[in-house]
């Protein structure tokens, strides 16, 4: 994908598009899910993805 540079039409200076980044998705198996009650409840239907506060680093308090 090319962007064409419009503040200098006459140039017709073409442009490389920047990459913004790329993402990263393992493949998944529909395993056990929560009722729809609990995962209310957990913000989560799969317990996979259920995990304690403190798991993804420092607890920030006011």
């Amino acid at each position: 994908m090319m962007i064409v540079d419009k503040s200098n039409e006459d140039a017709g200076m073409m442009l490389p598009a920047p990459r913004v980044g790329y993402a990263y998705v393992p493949m998944q198996i529909m395993g056990e899910t929560y009722t729809p009650e609990k995962a209310l409840m957990q913000g989560t239907i799969f317990p996979e993805l259920d995990l304690p506060m403190g798991t993804y680093g420092k607890q920030y308090t006011d």
